[in-house]
């Protein structure tokens, strides 16, 4: 840039102000879930759960 100091200092000074104005899409992407995606808690308990019925059939306590 061909600027003085002064005049560059204030451009940055005023891209700094309007900062605010920016798009944060990349700061905080939208996350869409999908069906298939399950946490693993959720995998856990339904695994837990599937052994408990298994185990009550065969009389196990």
């Amino acid at each position: 840039m061909s600027k003085p100091f002064e005049e560059a200092y204030e451009l940055i000074e005023e891209m700094d102000f309007n900062n605010f104005l920016w798009s944060t899409d990349r700061i905080n992407p939208k996350r869409i879930a999908r069906v298939y995606e399950l946490d693993a808690l959720s995998i856990l308990i339904a695994q837990v759960v599937i052994i408990s019925k298994k185990l009550n059939i065969i009389g196990v306590n």
